[in-house]
């Protein structure tokens, strides 16, 4: 069994009549690290599977989900594999986000006199895009500032006066829950389990003995 997360991608693995019959002739011993190494040589697969379809869909770098996606260590004799993908949404500025528009000191204000605030010249915030070919969306009064721990990220000021990081959706909300979910899936689930298949045939070469 290989799984992509709690509603993702589940594939058996069952594989041809001839990969069937090749199972059948081998010694019950050797089936599970014939059975682990092809979960093991699948699941490695999985990060550039999914950042392939996410990437052709959304306005995300393909390293940047590839980060997203944890593939678990599969042990000698596994049954199966849980990839696991991120739940944290991403921030805009993975999504390309920049900030438009200019600002200039308040009136009456200046150097020596304090600065309480900026004031926007014309339309201000932060233009960014999650699908590719949607239009920018915009989101106003944003901005780009640094981070605590080093780095850029986009805020927005609350009412309050405290600053909220601009998000998108996270690569585990894309997968299973996007516009394209049920296209994603079924792309992702060929290609692995392509990967089971000849995983399998390898494991048979390595561990299999004829009963």
């Amino acid at each position: 069994m290989f799984t992509i997360g709690p509603e993702g991608v589940t594939i058996d693995l069952k594989g041809s009549e001839e990969l069937q019959r090749q199972l059948l002739r081998m010694k019950t011993d050797d089936l599970p690290r014939a059975t682990a190494t092809a979960i093991r040589y699948a699941a490695s697969a999985a990060p550039a599977a999914v950042s392939k379809e996410l990437k052709q869909r959304y306005q995300l770098p393909a390293a940047r989900i590839r980060k997203d996606v944890k593939v678990p260590r599969v042990g000698p004799t596994a049954e199966r594999a849980e990839v696991k993908l991120n739940r944290r949404p991403v921030t805009a500025m993975q999504f390309g986000a920049r900030q438009i528009g200019e600002r200039r000191p308040r009136r009456g204000l200046g150097r020596g006199k304090g600065w309480e605030g900026l004031k926007p010249s014309r339309r201000h915030g932060l233009a960014w895009k999650i699908m590719r070919g949607e239009r920018r969306r915009f989101t106003p009064y944003g901005f780009i500032g640094k981070a605590p721990q080093g780095g850029l990220l986009p805020y927005i000021r609350r009412k309050d006066g405290t600053l909220k990081v601009v998000h998108g959706p996270s690569v585990h909300g894309m997968f299973t829950g996007g516009r394209h979910e049920a296209e994603a899936k079924q792309e992702v689930a060929k290609v692995l389990l392509d990967r089971l298949e000849v995983g399998m045939r390898r494991g048979i070469r390595q561990f299999g003995r004829e009963r």
